[in-house]
């Protein structure tokens, strides 16, 4: 058995039992599923690179959101044929029975809709890869979901490969000579949202050979609130930004930047030093939110292109390009 946990102590118990033989005694509580799974669903396209990698892609039923935004080939194809559908509802979703539902958030219980699905009978399953602290420790999720489709090989020896290339990296930036300081993202209301100093993306930093300047909390989230004056005040020593929210895939990217009394003050602007996480054009879909789980060497490598170049002077950036780029390119772009 598996117990996913949740933020707030929120605790999932998965048993996964292969077909065709006995449930086993002792686990009253557990959630049951029956592997390998046939048909499944899944709140968005998120895991669409994993689904893909794994073969699974055309067992899956339905997604939900914007299922437009999906970038990983096997997906796109499917949904381009009507094969994977968009449910708008709990209820269209249950409406195709599937095996297992998979939500995409890290509150467990108090996630909406959860208890919902379980009403209709579905057996709604919530992994929690986004409260890993370190970039492989999220990546290493994918042999969770092999799990429920009897493909456990595949996926050891797709992690034994990003493992040991996530290690080769980090190992070229370890003995940097300086360690840049790295801002990230843009205010939002009252405050300034960034990754906590414990997520994922801050050790991604740390490993590419960086200073997230606002590391100074314990916080595992995707979304930790600065004080907007505190961020603006370690925004004005920073060497680099780096812009990795939704608000990175708008058009108007520019002008949000240029409006606001703060970004626009940032010395970052003048020095050409600002990234975004997003490999493509101004309104196209964002590689990154479907492939990143699965490649965080590539995201390593772009994240030591951009702060120590002289140490991968070869690579192209994959999932990031720079505010200039993303400007000729919404020139270039009906």
């Amino acid at each position: 058995d598996i117990v996913l946990e949740g933020m707030g102590g929120q605790r999932q118990q998965v048993l996964m039992v292969q077909r065709g033989t006995p449930r086993p005694a002792g686990y009253p509580d557990a959630v049951l599923v029956w592997v390998p799974v046939r048909r499944w669903s899944a709140q968005n396209y998120h895991y669409g690179g994993i689904s893909d990698l794994l073969g699974v892609s055309d067992r899956l039923l339905s997604l939900g959101g914007s299922i437009d935004h999906a970038t990983s080939p096997g997906l796109v194809r499917l949904i381009d044929e009507g094969r994977i559908r968009r449910h708008r509802s709990e209820e269209q979703a249950a409406a195709l029975e599937p095996d297992v539902f998979l939500s995409y958030a890290p509150y467990m219980a108090i996630m909406r809709g959860y208890e919902r699905y379980r009403a209709l009978g579905i057996t709604n399953l919530l992994p929690v890869e986004r409260l890993e602290e370190t970039p492989l420790g999220r990546a290493e999720w994918i042999k969770f979901f092999a799990m429920l489709f009897n493909k456990e090989a595949e996926a050891e020896a797709h992690f034994a490969r990003v493992e040991s290339e996530y290690d080769a990296l980090a190992a070229k930036a370890r003995n940097v000579s300086a360690r840049p300081r790295v801002f990230v993202d843009m205010p939002a209301g009252d405050g300034w949202w960034t990754p906590g100093g414990r997520n994922a993306s801050a050790r991604m930093i740390a490993d590419a050979g960086g200073d997230f300047v606002l590391d100074d909390n314990d916080s595992v989230s995707n979304q930790f609130v600065h004080h907007m004056e505190v961020a603006y005040d370690r925004g004005l020593d920073a060497d680099v930004w780096l812009l990795t929210d939704a608000q990175v895939g708008r058009r108007d990217l520019l002008d949000l930047i240029a409006t606001n009394p703060y970004t626009r003050q940032l010395p970052m602007l003048r020095r050409g030093a600002v990234y975004l996480k997003h490999g493509g054009s101004p309104g196209s879909p964002n590689p990154y939110w479907d492939m990143g789980l699965l490649y965080p060497q590539w995201d390593l490598a772009d994240h030591i292109r951009i702060l120590h170049p002289e140490v991968l002077p070869d690579h192209e950036l994959v999932f990031h390009q720079s505010l200039a780029s993303w400007v000729a390119r919404s020139r270039e772009t009906p």
